[in-house]
């Protein structure tokens, strides 16, 4: 099961990383390899964090607005 998800998703992931490196070669040019990798560090989890964000700013909202009651999170140290 596990083996056949891998080789399901390898060549989306070899892809992605192809993907990766042929942008990092092409817009982030920095005067060395170090900072490029930096810039493109901080690109890659920019792209990952700004939806992340929103999503959770927007969930209590987008609850409301269906109608739902926002799930509570439980507390350490006070009663279920």
């Amino acid at each position: 099961m596990w083996s056949e998800l891998a080789v399901s998703l390898a060549p989306l992931t070899a892809a992605a990383i192809g993907l990766v490196a042929l942008a990092t070669g092409l817009f982030l040019q920095a005067p060395t390899w170090n900072d490029t990798l930096i810039r493109a560090t901080f690109i890659g989890l920019s792209s990952v964090a700004m939806p992340h964000l929103l999503l959770h700013g927007a969930g209590p909202w987008i609850e409301h607005l269906a109608g739902r009651q926002s799930a509570r999170s439980l507390q350490l140290g006070s009663p279920a």
